[in-house]
């Protein structure tokens, strides 16, 4: 398991890795399903690339907050 402090900026998929989850969609499903609990910019932000395909990167606050609303 990944030290969860060494590194302040997580992916979907190791939020969920962390959580014991398979899948990084179900940590993206609770961003929608409680959307009006989450502050972009606080808790997640979105980075696009390129090809302006969006990927939520979550803060390490943003990962207590989804620990909160127990995923």
């Amino acid at each position: 398991m990944q030290n969860i402090t060494s590194n302040l900026i997580f992916t979907n998929e190791q939020v969920a890795s962390n959580y014991g989850l398979t899948t990084g969609l179900t940590i993206a499903k609770h961003l929608r399903m409680h959307n009006d609990e989450f502050i972009e910019n606080t808790h997640y932000f979105l980075v696009e690339n390129s090809f302006k395909n969006k990927t939520i990167k979550w803060t390490l606050e943003g990962v207590y907050k989804l620990l909160w609303i127990k995923l």
